[in-house]
């Protein structure tokens, strides 16, 4: 029995994150990504999405109010987490998607 496909996240939400709504590419690739069969460039459009513009890795988290930018710190410090632990740097350049670079590539 076919799945049906998951609700779109509400886009308070991305905003809360001062994340932009994934294009068609990244969302495909997030959703492989979740089910174990990306490609390797799906899996660096996903990783890259999600430690960029979901948890803001390269991005200042001041968003002009003491709850939304201790919001945006804490998705951050998980962002820089998940980056430390594969070795990956984020580039942040508003207007572009994030990219990523990991370390012996």
């Amino acid at each position: 029995m076919k799945r049906p496909p998951p609700a779109p996240l509400p886009a308070g939400v991305l905003g809360l994150l001062g994340a932009g709504v994934p294009d068609t590419d990244t969302e495909v690739a997030l959703r492989a990504w979740s089910r174990g069969n990306a490609s390797e460039a799906q899996q660096r459009i996903a990783f890259a999405y999600v430690s960029g513009e979901l948890c803001g890795v390269g991005r200042v988290p001041f968003t002009g109010d003491t709850e939304g930018t201790a919001f945006r710190c804490g998705a951050q410090a998980v962002g820089q987490a998940l980056c430390a632990l594969v070795g990956a740097s984020v580039a942040y350049i508003p207007g572009r998607p994030a990219t990523t670079e990991i370390e012996g590539d």
